[in-house]
């Protein structure tokens, strides 16, 4: 049996099965009847807030404040309030705790007791990423793109989007949840995949994640304006210095010739 048939099957026989029978331990009600019954009297407690979880079960090390902040799995997270504690704390260290179930924002405070913690976010669009996709999608690109120092922004988005997409489908045919990885795991994750990995962040900010453009589009985009540039100043170049006129005949551009070739619904969205 592979392991998302047997995720599937583990998840429904707890579920349909263990749930809906007797129970000696309940006095041979099944689970599912002495919770609506217990229900009835009580009322459930609600789950831990996130910050409480975030304290129990995140991940807590702690960083130097760089120059372009905190650095946490390759990535960077910065903010006025970051500035200020570098200030006030120099080189000393700082604690950190993040969810790794969402790469988006860390939390910081000074390491004494009793500090108060403040929220940092990253300056890429992490929000709902999380830590394991992230190593993954570090992986892939460390694979891919070895020889290249920095990569753009939009090639990083991209491998996120896509890898995403893969572990939800994969998840929702095994019927399970993601795993999880320890403190050790995540820390020699993060020397081996990310020591020396860094990005170039993109000028235009506050994009949704989940509404970010292929990837292989934005780097169209931005290969249409370097070579319209390029093409203006040949063109600027190449001029004749007396007036004849145009015959009509404008060599196509191109961004032209480029779009001409995603078809007339290059811009229409799903």
């Amino acid at each position: 049996m592979v392991t998302e048939t047997f995720g599937k099957a583990l998840v429904r026989y707890i579920v349909d099965v263990y749930h809906n029978s007797p129970h000696a331990g309940l006095g041979g009600q099944t689970p599912n009847d002495a919770w609506e019954e217990r229900s009835a009297l009580y009322r459930a407690l609600p789950p831990p807030l996130p910050h409480v979880l975030r304290t129990v079960f995140g991940f807590s090390d702690n960083r130097r404040i760089q120059n372009r902040g905190v650095r946490f799995l390759g990535l960077y997270y910065r903010s006025s309030d970051v500035a200020n504690l570098r200030k006030a704390v120099g080189q000393a260290d700082i604690r950190m705790r993040a969810d790794l179930e969402n790469l988006g924002t860390i939390w910081v405070s000074r390491n004494v007791p009793g500090a108060e913690w403040f929220a940092v976010p990253c300056e890429l669009d992490m929000e709902g990423v999380s830590a394991a996709l992230w190593m993954e999608a570090s992986a892939a690109l460390r694979r891919k793109h070895a020889s290249v120092a920095k990569l753009r922004e939009h090639i990083v988005l991209a491998a996120l989007r896509d890898l995403r997409d893969a572990g939800r489908h994969s998840a929702g045919a095994a019927g399970i949840g993601p795993s999880t990885m320890s403190s050790d795991q995540l820390l020699k994750l993060e020397k081996e995949l990310t020591q020396h990995f860094d990005y170039i962040v993109a000028g235009e900010r506050g994009r949704a994640f989940e509404g970010l453009e292929d990837g292989a589009h934005r780097a169209l985009e931005a290969d249409d304006s370097q070579a319209t540039d390029e093409a203006t100043g040949q063109a600027t170049e190449a001029a004749p210095d007396n007036n004849e006129e145009d015959d009509g005949d404008e060599p196509q551009r191109p961004v032209a010739r480029r779009r001409g070739r995603l078809g007339s619904n290059f811009l229409r969205r799903d």
